[in-house]
């Protein structure tokens, strides 16, 4: 067996946290050790490239730059180390956009030692790792979305029928329902942009982006993410700034 030990990068704003969790790991796992800590997005990414670690641990919630747009930034650059978010908010947007760009797994602050370390030790077999409660709720969420989404699709399939216009079948009503600002959001999620990216492009706080997010979750019926950046994929040309 190796003698090589694991190089750990926590990223974490509480920095009492962060040290605590440095303190434990080292304490109780004789095959990791913690290289640095991160207080912020930006200083995530730069310790990424400076120090090469395996594994790092990475908050969502951090000031100047969130852990996903870190991930994404880090990803980027290089898929050496396996990233692991370890936070307190499991929002499904969240979990979806750190996976999406590149997470190894998902995990809330409320979990077991041994099963953080257990966990951060299998990392290397390529599966993504979940607190029970994430997944659970993702599961739903996406289930929820699917059918959603099929029983408009069959529903516009019988107002279609015997029309000809494969156009008038695909487009959902909800689209008209939608405003300019969010149509200009949801054009910016089917381009892969975080809430806070949309923000910043739109010179619009984080917190009235995810407003208009919620409200064109109710307009559409879909309540997850994924599936609604996948109905938006495919009618760009309906959402065109005007």
């Amino acid at each position: 067996m190796s003698d090589k030990k694991i190089r750990i990068l926590i990223a974490d704003d509480q920095n009492l946290f962060a040290e605590n969790l440095k303190t434990v790991i080292e304490t109780r796992a004789d095959d990791m050790t913690v290289v640095g800590i991160a207080g912020d997005g930006d200083e995530a990414v730069r310790m990424a490239k400076e120090l090469w670690p395996d594994v790092i641990l990475m908050d969502v919630c951090m000031p100047r730059q969130d852990g996903v747009k870190a991930i994404r930034e880090i990803r980027s650059a290089t898929t050496r180390p396996k990233i692991l978010v370890l936070t307190t908010f499991g929002d499904d947007d969240y979990v979806l956009e750190a996976l999406k760009f590149g997470a190894s797994g998902y995990l809330l602050k409320d979990i077991s030692m041994p099963e953080l370390i257990q966990t951060i030790r299998g990392l290397g077999s390529g599966t993504i790792t979940m607190s029970p409660g994430i997944a659970d709720s993702l599961l739903r969420t996406i289930d929820a979305g699917r059918s959603s989404i099929e029983g408009r699709t069959q529903a516009t399939g019988r107002e279609g029928a015997g029309t000809g216009s494969e156009e008038a079948k695909s487009v959902p009503k909800w689209i008209d329902l939608l405003g300019r600002r969010e149509r200009q959001i949801l054009r910016l999620m089917a381009e892969g942009r975080n809430n806070y990216d949309i923000g910043s492009r739109l010179g619009i706080s984080e917190q009235t982006v995810k407003n208009n997010v919620s409200s064109i979750y109710e307009k559409s019926g879909i309540h997850d993410r994924y599936m609604i950046i996948k109905e938006a994929e495919r009618m760009l040309y309906l959402l065109e700034e005007t």
